[in-house]
């Protein structure tokens, strides 16, 4: 194919290291594909600009006071350097590996609807064959990606096409990472896909995130009001339950049906979809906007499940899952039962459930505080609270039998004053397991009775 000029964009903050290196490895794997490269040096305090100006082989832009809103910088830089070529974002940590640039833009333009993808970051390329991965990018097509909710902004080729139809990045964002779920979210809901390419890969030099600039003078939450008010969403995930997920197995010869309630913007029906690309997938979703997003994945109707009268043609389902659902409901058992009518025979329900008996709730109860937060085991939006044994019986009431039960826990990174405390608790309880002091989630598989 003819590859397009890709105009790539480095926003480096106390990066000297980092930048130089990442400057000689385009050079060596980027002969074959025409490139410019803008480096932008985001208010550092190391040699970075000084370095910048006694070189004469790309374009650079110095934040010399301070530094600047991440957006602002993107939207300057499409202004001024990428006015008719593709944008590739790249953290100065990431290295390409060989044919990574020409694999991307080829999957880019294998359809129109694609207007972002993003290679595999974190692999060693000590231990690559890179003969190989270099063939097997080159044979790379659309089927050896996944569709992904929100592109990394770490690193992600944009297509021209697609930055024109959305327009500027939003400056009223602070993180990175939320730039780059509210840019997605606005494609998405013209009909632009994301995908992950399996043969294009990048290696970090460095553990630093994009955010990391800005999180030194703001916490990860200091988007969340705006983007609240923008999107009338108090929830924006763009990661997979995939410990929930993972319950569901395979009926060999079966069109799985399965039906997520409170899917959120489709980011589990994504994950499954490209798991099981012969399912078909619904979603039953409360708030009209997360709704409208999740249509673009699945089969998704605007619905509160309290009201137990959902509407999908009296069909069946194998699955309906309920990740972190059950406890913002009114009445989460009667919930449950009215799923019965709903599964087939041998349908199954899957749960995941927070837990109130975490150590870190029992630990704040006895400083006497109670605090509900956005998210989180005290979201303010919890109407039920659970504990393992009250799992248990909700469902045993409402008809089921509970056929695995897992938790989400970190027993191993317990710090030794957790671990006594728990201890504590335990000396003092009667009839409990000690996970039920330190399980996060529990993870249920059940099947009706």
């Amino acid at each position: 194919m003819e590859y397009r000029e890709i105009c790539i964009v480095m926003i480096a903050h106390n990066q000297l290291n980092e930048v130089q290196v990442a400057v000689k490895n385009l050079k060596m794997v980027g002969r074959n594909i025409l490139c410019k490269l803008v480096v932008v040096d985001n208010g550092s305090e190391d040699e970075l600009a000084e370095w910048l100006k006694n070189q004469k082989e790309f374009d650079y832009i110095l934040c010399e006071n301070e530094v600047e809103n991440y957006a602002d910088i993107l939207n300057t830089v499409i202004s001024e350097f990428c006015i008719d070529c593709d944008l590739m974002l790249l953290n100065p940590n990431m290295l390409f590996l060989p044919g990574c640039l020409e694999t991307l833009q080829k999957v880019l333009y294998q359809e129109e609807s694609i207007g972002v993808v993003c290679p595999v970051i974190g692999a060693n390329s000590t231990e690559m064959d890179l003969a190989a991965v270099t063939k097997a990018a080159a044979e790379c097509q659309n089927n050896n990606c996944e569709q992904i909710m929100s592109f990394n902004e770490k690193a992600a080729l944009i297509k021209l096409d697609f930055l024109k139809s959305i327009g500027e990045f939003d400056d009223k964002l602070i993180l990175p990472s939320n730039v780059a779920i509210d840019y997605s979210f606005r494609g998405r809901l013209k009909g632009f896909q994301f995908l992950e390419v399996e043969y294009a890969f990048l290696y970090q030099i460095a553990s630093a995130s994009v955010d990391d600039i800005y999180t030194l003078e703001n916490d990860k939450d200091v988007d969340r009001k705006w983007l609240k008010e923008k999107w009338q969403m108090n929830y924006f995930g763009c990661s997979a339950n995939e410990i929930l997920l993972d319950l569901i197995v395979n009926r060999e010869g079966q069109s799985m049906n399965i039906l997520e309630i409170g899917c959120d913007c489709g980011e589990n029906l994504l994950y499954l979809s490209n798991r099981f690309p012969d399912a078909r997938l619904f979603g039953a979703e409360i708030n009209p906007m997360a709704a409208k997003i999740a249509a673009t994945v699945g089969n998704v109707v605007i619905a509160d499940i309290d009201q137990k009268n959902l509407q999908f043609d009296h069909i069946q389902f194998d699955y309906i899952f309920f990740g972190d659902v059950l406890e913002h409901l009114r009445d989460p058992e009667g919930v449950l039962e009215y799923c019965r009518d709903l599964l087939k025979e041998d349908g199954r329900i899957l749960a995941c459930i927070p837990n109130l008996m975490h150590f870190s709730v029992m630990m704040e109860l006895f400083r006497g505080n109670f605090t509900y937060k956005d998210y989180g085991l005290l979201d303010r939006t919890h109407i039920h609270l659970f504990t393992y044994k009250e799992i248990l019986r909700m469902f045993q009431e409402a008809g089921y039998q509970i056929e695995q039960m897992e938790c989400l826990d970190a027993k191993k990174e317990l710090l030794p004053e957790w671990q006594e405390f728990i201890d504590k608790l335990m000396s003092l309880s009667q009839d409990v397991e000690e996970h039920e002091w330190y399980a996060y989630q529990y993870f249920v598989g059940a099947r009706k009775l």
